[in-house]
């Protein structure tokens, strides 16, 4: 659901061919009052296993399972353009801070922050933590964090 609670998404699975065939995923879209409002059909050889709403709420950003975070309307499911890292590193978690700026954790231990309405890169860190697969803000944005394959986890002030 997004921040204000007017729309929710969820990733659903369709399996063909009975048991055993291959799932295909979509997102589903629906309105604060629960109805269906759109789909997006999702690449079958790129399962998905999360997504996160803009804070504004207005666009859905979904990793790819490779270095690129997709981007669609959170209304229409129309593509709307994508977040694309440099060289080879996957995006492992991505998380949204309240004032808009979008982070990702990548596989070689950096988080990425970005502007996603101009789809610029703003800052990248390297802690030298090891593979990061999480990142999350506090919910005030004063903090966050990036968790690392073998658990360790990294805290910054995110006013410093």
């Amino acid at each position: 659901m997004n921040r204000d609670g007017t729309r929710a998404a969820l990733i659903a699975d369709t399996v063909f061919g009975g048991p055993g065939g291959r799932p295909n995923q979509h997102i589903q879209f629906y309105d604060a009052q629960g109805k269906f409002s759109g789909v997006i059909p999702l690449d079958p050889t790129d399962p998905k296993d999360g997504f996160t709403f803009t804070a504004d709420g207005t666009k859905l950003l979904v990793p790819t399972g490779n270095r690129t975070v997709q981007m669609f309307d959170a209304t229409t499911g129309a593509a709307a353009g994508e977040l694309v890292h440099p060289g080879r590193p996957y995006v492992t978690g991505i998380a949204v801070h309240p004032r808009g700026i979008v982070a990702c954790a990548r596989t070689n231990g950096t988080v990425t922050f970005w502007d996603a309405e101009k789809r610029e890169q703003l800052r990248t860190f390297d802690w030298k933590a090891g593979k990061l697969v999480s990142v999350a803000f506090a919910p005030d944005g004063a903090l966050a964090a990036a968790g690392t394959e073998d658990g360790k986890v990294v805290v910054w002030d995110m006013d410093g």
